[in-house]
């Protein structure tokens, strides 16, 4: 467990320091919306990062918590609770020199589900790497996780979700939604 979690701070953090110096100067521009703005969208939210061109929904009542906007810059995300359900979106610029985008996907989807399958009280629940995106679930001493990213056009958009066991049906169709909702431009 220790190594997931390490992984995944280090995802979200990677090139925290870059950022928040540039975040010194620039901050990015955010924005969300309710369901009444976005009909489609029926009581969902949507956050919207412009810094790094990606949107996604969340189901209605998650909650952000963090309202810093260096911290925001930094991260490239927001974190959303509702119900002992955690969203940790996060989102940080790629650099394809060394590695090409469809391998970095495949390493780093081959890595989440490992961190499951080593972890003596992880169980790995199901895998779907794609060129672009991978979508890992697993199960740990935390609870239910899904691990999901995308690459696309030099950005990495990274949706951590963390629920109770219990409420797996519930919150596992919520997963899929919200990964399904991300775009990325």
């Amino acid at each position: 467990m220790a190594s997931l979690s390490a992984m995944f701070m280090l995802c979200a953090c990677g090139g925290a320091a870059n950022k928040a110096e540039a975040a010194a100067t620039e901050q990015p521009e955010t924005t969300e919306t309710t369901a009444a703005e976005a009909p489609a969208a029926k009581e969902s939210v949507t956050y919207q990062n412009k810094d790094f061109k990606y949107s996604v929904q969340l189901p209605a009542g998650f909650e952000q918590q963090n309202d810093d906007a260096e911290m925001e810059a930094s991260r490239g995300g927001k974190l959303f609770l509702r119900d002992g359900c955690m969203i940790d979106v996060t989102a940080r610029k790629m650099d394809y020199t060394y590695i090409k985008a469809e391998e970095s996907i495949k390493q780093s989807g081959e890595f989440a589900a490992s961190a499951y399958e080593s972890d003596e009280n992880g169980k790995l629940l199901s895998k779907d790497i794609q060129p672009d995106h991978f979508l890992v679930k697993g199960l740990d001493e935390f609870g239910l996780r899904a691990n999901y990213e995308m690459q696309k056009n030099g950005v990495s958009v990274i949706i951590h979700v963390t629920y109770p066991q219990d409420q797996e049906a519930a919150f596992n169709k919520e997963v899929d939604q919200v990964v399904q909702s991300l775009v990325v431009e």
